[in-house]
């Protein structure tokens, strides 16, 4: 489990849809836009992985989301979660809430060495792909549509079998590997809120 930070985009476009004649004046450069946090779990065996959009990476937020992802696993078939891996970040390392979490999924808190994200390669791995096949694939002209872009699973149901908010307003996505290379192949634009889902098996 980990999460990966990114500058959120201003209406209108950043310095990728304007060059960098955006941050040219004082103004610009004082305003502060913030940042989305992708929290993302992938599973060790099947590497299927699954990811939010947060506007924080704080304790409460890395548990509930924690519990979604167990709880979307076990619906495509892995229901039980024995480790759960993360770097030692205080959200991870001091939350109850997470701590609490993973004793109810009766699993075990491994942590990496302080300064080795290698030991946590496959998330690792799944953030550099998010970032070059979803974040940075294309110009956005809004935070919005950069996050109404992230791909979908045609399969994001419930535990009691209800479709979730984003399986009923997203078209699915797929991902295929080809020449040894992950790539995901994004569905079509539409306009959600930021707190949506993302699952993909690579």
């Amino acid at each position: 489990m980990d999460v990966k930070k990114l500058g959120k985009i201003p209406d209108g476009g950043g310095w990728k849809a304007h060059g960098r004649q955006m941050g040219s004046t004082g103004a610009k450069k004082r305003a502060k836009v913030g940042f989305d946090f992708v929290h993302s779990l992938v599973d060790g065996h099947s590497r299927l992985a699954y990811s939010e959009i947060h506007d924080d990476e704080k304790g409460d937020t890395c548990a509930g989301f924690l519990e979604r992802a167990a709880e979307h696993f076990a619906a495509h078939g892995i229901p039980t979660i024995e480790r759960v891996m993360t770097d030692t970040h205080w959200s991870y390392r001091r939350s109850q809430a997470v701590a609490r979490v993973i004793e109810s999924l009766g699993a075990t808190h491994k942590f990496i060495r302080p300064h080795c994200p290698w030991q946590n390669g496959k998330v690792e791995r799944f953030n550099r792909t998010l970032q070059t096949e979803w974040a940075y694939r294309q110009i956005f002209t809004s935070n919005n549509e950069r996050a109404a872009a992230l791909p979908h699973a045609s399969t994001t149901t419930t535990t009691n079998g209800d479709t979730t908010p984003s399986e009923a307003t997203h078209p699915s996505a797929d991902c295929h590997q080809p020449d040894g290379r992950v790539q995901l192949v994004l569905p079509r634009r539409s306009w959600l809120n930021v707190g949506h889902a993302a699952t993909l098996a690579l």
